[in-house]
């Protein structure tokens, strides 16, 4: 079965569609939706998946980089200036090397400059 070109894509409908192809199929079309999935089963991965991205979303995740761009060359100089601190300061954190504690990634991590 396919889906009509401008068919509502949302949650519900999909739902709706699979649930009236899964209640009209025989036994020969269980036997061929192992072989070539049809909407009852791409819906159910959708479900499951959609389910672990929400699983996973929930979770924290340190950054281990973060890559940052400038819209002008003006706002690069300003930060990149706020940020000539030496190596040894940012190796240990020390956040009191900052003028502007506004600086500190998450509030209290100083950034390595890479260039």
């Amino acid at each position: 079965m396919r889906l009509e070109p401008g068919a509502s894509m949302d949650v519900l409908n999909l739902a709706r569609i699979a649930a009236e192809v899964e209640s009209k199929r025989r036994a020969v079309d269980y036997i061929i939706a192992v072989l070539a999935p049809g909407l009852p089963e791409l819906f159910g991965r959708l479900a499951v998946l959609n389910a672990k991205i929400q699983g996973l979303a929930q979770q924290n995740y340190p950054a281990t980089n973060v890559f940052v761009t400038f819209e002008t060359e003006r706002s690069q100089r300003e930060v990149l200036s706020a940020y000539s601190i030496g190596t040894i300061p940012v190796w240990r954190n020390n956040v009191n090397k900052l003028q502007n504690k506004n600086h500190l990634f998450r509030g209290k991590l100083i950034l390595e400059r890479l260039l």
